[in-house]
């Protein structure tokens, strides 16, 4: 692996503190999304860092460069074992336009099991939604090998990894849309 996972301590809530306020995170994260999934991680005495969520920080060298949540869900939609929601990456704003969200995506996908050890031996996917109007992080994400699943009503972009998943999601996406039924019976 190329990069160090650290478990998020308090140790490194005044610096990335300090990148909430940039402009990238306080244009993108239009729902609060972003700030909303940090503050989860801010309230540690609140939530339990376990196998089904991770907040990692990243580091290339000494340097601190990223924050990343993670969260797990056990059988969804039976696309597989287990789906690894990305649900934050927050990369420091000295070091975008590095290259490093690619990375640090394809990390992810590559290294789950050593990134996240609960999870070795298990078949998994994943999945994250972006902002759609948000072309930096649709490339980021399309670059890593992710593949666009849909587009919400309220703009955002589902991008699923590996792309063999995306057809079995489709097909449960419409037979639950189109009548309700069970979507067990479609797969």
């Amino acid at each position: 692996m190329r990069f160090k996972w650290v478990d998020y301590g308090t140790e490194y809530e005044e610096e990335i503190d300090k990148w909430m306020d940039d402009e990238w995170v306080t244009k993108y994260a239009v729902d609060e999304s972003i700030k909303a999934d940090y503050a989860s991680v801010m309230a540690l005495d609140k939530i339990t860092l376990n196998e089904n969520y991770a907040c990692k920080v990243v580091f290339d060298g000494d340097a601190l460069i990223a924050v990343v949540v993670l969260t797990v869900q056990h059988k969804p939609i039976h696309l597989a074992e287990k789906l690894i929601g990305i649900d934050c990456i927050i990369v420091a704003p000295t070091e975008r336009r590095k290259g490093y969200g690619v990375k640090i995506n394809r990390e992810i996908v590559e290294h789950i099991d050593i990134i996240m050890p609960a999870l070795q031996g298990a078949n998994y996917i994943f999945d994250s939604e972006i902002d759609a109007s948000h072309d930096v992080s649709l490339r980021m994400t399309e670059g890593a090998g992710f593949v666009q699943a849909e587009q919400t009503d309220d703009g955002w972009a589902i991008m699923m990894y590996p792309s063999s998943a995306l057809a079995r999601y489709r097909k449960y996406l419409a037979a639950f849309m189109e009548n309700g039924k069970d979507w067990v019976e479609y797969l």
